[in-house]
């Protein structure tokens, strides 16, 4: 199994301006986090990680990271993708530094992707606050990493105050309920840490420095998951949806509606006809009035009162 270590940090990378390649020669800043971003943002698998990663002077394969923020934020839409890729690379141990860790950030998305998540704090008040701050980002992701056995805190301590730094760090998770504990620290070595250019000697491997990384490597290698088992994507695409099964074709509408069949109307019944009025004789002519033939009175239309009495003529004066 081979190692590389991976500059994943978006505030800038530092490896290039320390560390020089075979022969002294300086590190190129195009090749590296920035190539392979480029790479997987027109093809989603790279083929080989081996045209983007340079070799230190001392054979140790690093991939630099983006030269400054902004350079980081151009790569805002591939790192998700970059830490996929990191995390596919057959038969090899993927180191990547990812910075500060904090809600949002860039690296983040490649924390995702992360077998083991370790976080490193000096035992300060300070330091274990930014410690906590970190965790709550890691948990806070879409992925399987915020559990005990996958997220540790290692303390950066000086070797005589080792046991005690270790002590004061975990008691400060315990008292708030972090979801880490200390699993072992890193020797606070400033002269075994400015041999570190690339070059490996007999004087830096007798280092407290190299010492305790071996140690803290061994510790870390029993939590990992084994090499064979298969990563889970921690943002699946969603399910595809089956077809709804096919449905059984409704009946024809009709444009006009039916018209309702016409019941057949009795014959209406005949007409009598009337016979035709006759026309009425005249009437002769009433004789003109005399002394003897006076005029006749005409009948009441009321019934009479008395008894019937007999019309006199009108006297004659």
């Amino acid at each position: 199994t081979s190692v590389v270590l991976a500059e994943c940090d978006p505030f800038g990378g530092d490896l290039a301006l320390r560390l020089r390649g075979p022969g002294h020669r300086p590190l190129a800043h195009d090749r590296g986090m920035v190539s392979l971003a480029s790479a997987v943002r027109h093809d989603a698998v790279v083929d080989s990680l081996v045209e983007h990663l340079q070799v230190l002077e001392g054979g140790l394969p690093v991939l630099i990271g983006p030269r400054s923020p902004r350079n980081a934020t151009a790569m805002a839409t591939t790192w998700a993708l970059v830490g996929q890729t990191l995390a596919g690379v057959p038969h090899t141990d993927v180191i990547a530094d990812c910075g500060r860790l904090v809600a949002g950030s860039e690296s983040s998305q490649v924390v995702a992707w992360a077998d083991l998540v370790v976080v490193l704090t000096p035992p300060t008040l300070e330091g274990v606050a930014h410690v906590l701050q970190a965790l709550e980002t890691v948990t806070s992701l879409d992925c399987a990493v915020g559990t005990p056995a996958y997220l540790q805190v290692v303390v950066v301590a000086e070797p005589r105050r080792e046991r005690a730094a270790i002590a004061e760090v975990d008691a400060a998770l315990e008292r708030a309920d972090a979801p880490a504990r200390v699993i072992g620290t890193i020797a606070h070595d400033p002269a075994g840490a400015a041999g570190l250019r690339g070059e490996w000697g007999a004087r830096l491997d007798r280092t407290v420095l190299i010492a305790s990384a071996r140690r803290l490597a061994s510790r870390l290698a029993r939590l990992l998951p084994p090499p064979d088992l298969v990563r889970v994507d921690p943002h699946p695409a969603a399910a595809p949806v089956p077809p709804a099964a096919p449905m059984a074709p409704a009946p024809p509408v009709p444009l006009v509606p039916p018209t309702p069949p016409m019941t057949a109307t009795p014959p209406a019944a005949p007409t009598q006809l009337m016979p035709p009025t006759l026309p009425t004789a005249p009437m002769p002519p009433a004789p003109p009035a005399s002394p003897h033939n006076p005029p006749a009175t005409p009948a009441s239309p009321y019934p009479p009162v008395g008894p019937d009495l007999p019309t006199w003529p009108a006297k004659v004066r």
